[in-house]
């Protein structure tokens, strides 16, 4: 499976901090035409650097949970789509579907643990198309809380500068832009990891019912 190292774990986690920060300043400078103030002026960039790189990992590790608390506390009915032509979870489409999710996740989990074992099903494919799969969750994670990102970013920068917004009006319009692409991305991806979940459960049920 994906061995995920500490620090592409702390990369990952400080993405959506960095682009929040970027975001939230971005949107302050262009109150001065990104000009920056006399006293920022004098600031050591390497050490601002460091400053902006520590804030930005336990920002982003909050901003990944809060985006995964909106995903699954009311997840899309999308989800629904892992569970196509599957007979014995047809009975979850009357849940609702967060759930409906959780049975998802346990019924996959059992697939894998109990089936593959006791199944023919050759294992090599099975870990690089679980790996496919796994990469292709992170990155929709990572679409999603970057598009919170960018929401965060602005929320903070109209609250603190309401009296001011009218003059990061064309960056806040850049950043609406930003998000909706990660948007149309996030979706995309979404749909796709539901797919390749179905079909990597069919596959194991169908190599079942053959042993059998």
């Amino acid at each position: 499976m994906i061995f995920m190292n500490s620090e592409f774990q702390i990369v990952r986690w400080g993405i959506p901090g960095w682009i929040s920060l970027i975001t939230y300043m971005s949107l302050k400078l262009s109150l001065s035409h990104f000009l920056l103030p006399v006293t920022y002026q004098s600031l050591n960039a390497a050490g601002v650097t460091v400053v902006f790189g520590a804030i930005g990992v336990p920002l982003g590790y909050i901003i990944y949970q809060i985006y995964f608390f909106v995903k699954w506390k009311w997840p899309s009915k999308k989800c629904f789509d892992a569970i196509q032509d599957i007979s014995e979870l047809q009975r979850l489409k009357r849940m609702k579907p967060n759930k409906a999710w959780r049975h998802i996740e346990y019924y996959f989990d059992r697939l894998m643990s109990l089936d593959v074992n006791n199944s023919k099903i050759r294992e090599e494919d099975l870990v690089r198309r679980h790996n496919s799969y796994a990469s292709r969750t992170s990155r929709t994670h990572g679409l999603g809380a970057s598009a919170w990102a960018i929401l965060l970013g602005m929320t903070f920068f109209y609250l603190l500068h309401w009296p001011e917004w009218k003059g990061a009006f064309w960056t806040s319009i850049a950043w609406v832009i930003v998000a909706f692409v990660l948007r149309i991305n996030y979706s995309y991806q979404n749909e796709n990891t539901y797919k390749m979940l179905n079909a990597m459960m069919k596959d194991i049920l169908e190599t079942r019912c053959i042993e059998r």
